[in-house]
């Protein structure tokens, strides 16, 4: 009976073995980290060292801009800013040229003179995950009197720079994906502040009603409305150009102008006179507000009120006729000195509309609702109190497949509410 023995293992190779398992291990884990950074100069030493390099060096130019070089000798990594003229040089550099830059002399001068070394031989290759942009080089030299890199230390190289570069590419899409969050945390706090700026009023105290529905998380629309004494209540309903973050800061400065000058200032067209030039005077970046303001008066049932570029305000008669009251004025923050009226109209026990665009551009198949559209929908729910009207106009739009593609807001008068309410 014969025994075979097995083949004896190098303890060498196995160590070698060993020590490039746990070199891919490492650069593995650098792509749970979120700061590509991080994810690259803990690993630069062991890279370094694996391949008996001078220096092993990652030049990364595609957020953040670093330079992270690791010298033999050295544990501490050198992170600096970018040599323009050496990052230059590699980014110029097509990626399927990267292989003969490893015989190309000038580079390997133009590296030396950078990093103050007698390149021998020089491995360089981008730094790039498939279908993402180049995010950078990595470079590894040899100095005088070294031997030069095998083809282990190719395939090494090439293996670890791969590793490197989902390293990198994950790290970026991580903090991507984490300022994303965050964004959208401060948004979502945006939109609650801006929800907690509208007036709350119980029908049952108040005739002026109102509905913001933002098209995004936060609204470039806002409403407003006081009570004050001897049944006054001032109105207000704006519209913001632009839509998102600087929309909703214009908006909510707008309507933070509104809410203090409303209770001192009882003509609405001086009252956005003053909002306008202090919109003015800021800096808007070609932003404007299209705006209603007025005050309507719950003993007398009647509306004073000024428009700057809005929508026409519709009256609704008790006898369902309709009227509008075209704006006559520019949207303010557009000229400073703004020409404004004061119009004044009896409700007469009618119902007094104000809304943004967003409600008459719902749009169905192509088709926009319209003022028309919005007339009829408002006489098919007549027989609702006014409270709960445009609730109800929404929610069948929304069942008969019509879709919003801006803020939606709208405001609300009951002309008839002193006589049910006293």
């Amino acid at each position: 009976m014969q025994f075979h023995s097995e083949a004896a293992i190098d303890p060498v190779n196995a160590a070698d073995e060993r020590r490039r398992m746990s070199d891919y291990g490492q650069i593995r884990d650098a792509a749970r980290v979120n700061d590509p950074e991080l994810a690259v100069s803990g690993r630069l030493e062991s890279i370094r060292d694996r391949l008996d390099a001078e220096i092993f060096a990652v030049l990364l130019w595609n957020l953040p801009e670093i330079s992270l070089i690791c010298r033999h000798g050295e544990d501490a990594v050198e992170t600096g800013p970018l040599d323009p003229t050496l990052t230059a040089a590699f980014r110029e550099i097509s990626i399927h040229a990267f292989p003969a830059l490893n015989r190309d002399r000038d580079l390997a001068h133009l590296v030396g003179e950078s990093w103050g070394i007698n390149v021998n031989q020089l491995l360089c290759l981008p730094l790039q995950h498939p279908g993402e942009p180049v995010l950078g080089v990595a470079i590894a030299v040899t100095g005088p009197g070294t031997h030069g890199f095998d083809s282990g230390d190719d395939d090494y190289f090439d293996t670890a720079v791969e590793m490197l570069s989902l390293a990198v590419a994950n790290a970026r899409a991580r903090r991507g994906l984490d300022l994303l969050n965050e964004s959208n945390r401060e948004l979502d706090l945006a939109a609650e502040i801006q929800r907690k700026l509208l007036p709350t009023l119980d029908p049952a105290y108040s005739p002026v009603q109102g509905l913001n529905r933002p098209a995004r998380t936060v609204s470039g629309d806002f409403y407003d409305y006081l009570s004050l004494p001897g049944g006054r209540f001032p109105f207000a309903l704006g519209d913001v150009s632009g839509k998102g973050m600087k929309a909703a800061l214009l908006m909510s400065k707008t309507a933070s102008l509104f809410r203090c000058l409303a209770k001192t200032i009882d003509d609405p067209a001086e009252l956005l006179s003053i909002i306008n030039r202090e919109i003015c005077e800021t800096a808007t970046q070609g932003m404007f507000v299209t705006m209603v303001t007025g005050v309507y008066d719950s003993v007398s049932g009647v509306v004073r009120f000024a428009n700057a570029g809005h929508e026409p305000p519709l009256l609704r008669r008790p006898d369902r006729n309709y009227i509008e009251f075209p704006a006559e004025s520019p949207p303010i923050g557009i000229v400073e000195n703004l020409e404004l009226e004061t119009f004044e109209t009896d409700l007469g026990g009618g119902e007094f509309y104000i809304f943004s665009d967003g409600l008459t551009e719902f749009a169905c198949e192509g088709e926009m609702l319209g003022v028309t559209g919005l007339i009829q929908m408002v006489e098919s729910s007549k027989t609702m109190p006014l409270s709960e009207r445009l609730d109800t106009v929404l929610a069948a739009l929304d069942a008969d497949g019509w879709a919003a593609h801006d803020d939606l807001t709208a405001l609300t008068i009951d002309g008839a509410w002193v006589r049910r309410h006293g």
